[in-house]
């Protein structure tokens, strides 16, 4: 990329530097396709996600007639890959709190009016956050919270590194249907 070669990396090297060639090496000659499209399946791709608002289902395409080229694409989130940024923030969440996905919501709280007896107002309602599913153990959250830290550390995402608060992140590139040359770059992470 740009004449540049990331050289031999490690897993968390491949992950920090966002490095392509590494993700399609594994995906094509280490995982099995049946056990990747269940990690997949696991993680909400083809279905509705947990939400009161409207949202788009991410889907994936894997099967036995998948070509060679497309399993590479799909490693790196690209070619016929779709995966809406509420999802994407739904698994990110997970890899922070352990593994475990919540269903997410819109209000927090309703409150009443502050006032000086009151000053932070009355709870009328209140939101309790609800576990949805499991998609990981907390010791693989946990290994994917340390490459998210390194992606920052001295990977894609250093610009967030000399924040007054620690990030962990994951760069990465969302395709989308436009003439324009506006950047397809996005972000994940917390903090």
């Amino acid at each position: 990329y740009h004449y540049e070669k990331h050289g031999t990396l490690d897993f968390q090297g491949s992950f920090a530097e966002s490095c392509n060639s590494s993700f399609a090496n594994i995906v094509v000659n280490e995982l099995n396709r049946t056990d990747f499209a269940t990690f997949l399946n696991s993680c909400m791709f083809g279905e509705d996600l947990p939400f009161e608002l409207p949202s788009n289902q991410s889907s994936y395409v894997l099967d036995a007639g998948t070509s060679t080229k497309e399993v590479m694409q799909l490693a790196i989130g690209q070619g016929q890959t779709l995966m809406s940024p509420l999802h994407l923030n739904m698994i990110t969440a997970a890899i922070a709190n352990g593994g475990t996905v919540y269903t997410p919501y819109v209000v927090s709280s309703v409150r009443t009016a502050k006032t000086t007896q009151n000053p932070d107002g009355k709870v009328l309602t209140e939101t309790t956050p609800t576990a949805y599913r499991t998609i990981m153990t907390e010791e693989v959250a946990s290994k994917m919270r340390e490459m998210m830290r390194a992606g920052v550390e001295y990977g894609t995402a250093t610009k967030i590194r000399e924040r007054s608060y620690n990030a962990a992140g994951k760069t990465g590139s969302a395709e989308y249907l436009s003439n324009d040359t506006t950047s397809h770059a996005w972000f994940t992470g917390f903090a």
